[in-house]
């Protein structure tokens, strides 16, 4: 049964490969394939699947703070593009009457 601790890790290696190169939309079969894996394994890991499980943690634990840290890259510039719309929304306010034909 270990060998499917040891393909689960792996699976666990190629999900923070893709993370780390931003392919996210090829997590979904990574994660299916992570998924059909665990379904397999018995409620409790026989002791050799140990040295597997701590892997899996740890790789877990880095793709999570990795995630994090794009996510917040992704926020950071969301939220300096709204301050520009919003910029750009006053001073579209402010000379919105200079761009009106008033002459009728």
């Amino acid at each position: 049964m270990s060998s499917a601790y040891e393909e689960l890790a792996a699976l666990c290696e190629v999900s923070l490969e893709l993370v780390r190169d931003a392919q996210y939309g090829a997590l979904a079969p990574v994660h299916e394939a992570c998924r059909a894996v665990v379904e397999k394994l018995p409620p409790t890991p026989p002791p050799a699947a140990v040295p597997a499980l701590q892997r899996v943690a740890a790789l877990d634990a880095e793709k999570h703070r990795l995630l994090e840290q794009q996510a917040r890259l992704v926020r950071d510039a969301l939220v300096r593009i709204q301050g520009g719309r919003d910029a750009l929304d006053g001073y579209a306010r402010r000379h919105a009457s200079a761009r009106v034909d008033t002459t009728g």
